[in-house]
């Protein structure tokens, strides 16, 4: 048994028993993910607005602006992983629920298990 089936059963044993802690972690994850996408806006914007006032003039613009993008696309990759992960989680509930397809909830569970980057839950233990 690998981590990541002991933490869904105990996942869907608490989504069965108190559903309220599962919609609890959904609502702070969206928020997190809606706060990732409105920084990563943000210094688009930024560097929109470093643009138009300094330009491509001098080397030193051209390397400020070069890695303000670098940021703005890290940020934005980013945000969309964790945005994938949110659809994943709820998606697994939402098979769980209809209790039918044990094997695709899993899949999906696996999905937000790697985009939370919580990549040792597929260690196997004892």
């Amino acid at each position: 048994m690998s981590i990541c089936e002991f933490d869904y059963k105990n996942d869907l044993e608490t989504f069965q028993t108190n559903p309220e802690i599962i919609e609890s972690r959904v609502k702070s994850y969206s928020k997190m993910t809606e706060f990732l996408f409105l920084i990563s806006i943000v210094i688009h914007i930024g560097t929109a607005v470093l643009f138009f006032f300094l330009g491509w003039t001098e080397t030193w613009h051209k390397v400020l602006l070069s890695f303000s993008v670098i940021i703005t696309a890290a940020l934005y990759i980013f945000s969309f992983i964790k945005l994938i992960g949110l659809f994943s989680f709820k998606k697994t509930f939402k098979i769980a629920a209809q209790g039918s397809e044990t094997k695709k909830a899993y899949k999906n569970y696996k999905i937000y298990k790697f985009c939370k980057f919580d990549w040792t839950c597929y260690k196997k233990i004892n």
